[in-house]
């Protein structure tokens, strides 16, 4: 995982002294991976944020210039590694609610034809969305 994220040997030190200096950080990556949800680190600079989760690749993109500060890094990282691990355990949410509750409204045969009202389910989504980023 640290290996995919550069071929710059000092850069991937870094990377490995910021997971080896945090050993919650490092259980949560371990956990992930065994899990399923987490495959590495790829290089990237996530437009509004210091680091993403991407959930469909799995892998958490962040600037080499995160590990110019170790601290910061763990943290950011940390905080991203949590969705991984939310992920693991709890699953996708748009897979285990959300497209199970559209399908449920356009092929219930007890729900009234015409147009669907989607609200509910889009609050809800949003809703964990928020509550999961903000753990």
């Amino acid at each position: 995982m640290i290996a995919k994220y550069s071929d710059d040997g000092p850069t991937r030190e870094r990377l490995r002294a910021v997971i080896d200096g945090a050993p919650t950080f490092k259980d949560g990556l371990l956990f992930a991976i065994d899990k399923g949800a987490f495959t590495g680190f790829v290089q990237g600079d996530p437009r509004g944020a210091q680091a993403a989760y991407d959930a469909h690749s799995k892998a958490i993109a962040f600037p080499t210039a995160l590990l110019d500060d170790p601290y910061r890094a763990t943290f950011v990282l940390g905080h991203e590694t949590g969705h991984a691990v939310d992920r693991a355990i709890n699953g996708d949410h748009v897979d285990k609610v959300f497209i199970p509750g559209v399908k449920q409204m356009l092929f219930d045969p007890k729900a009234p034809p015409g147009p669907r009202d989607y609200t509910g389910l889009i609050r809800d989504y949003i809703a964990d969305e928020r509550r999961n980023e903000s753990e």
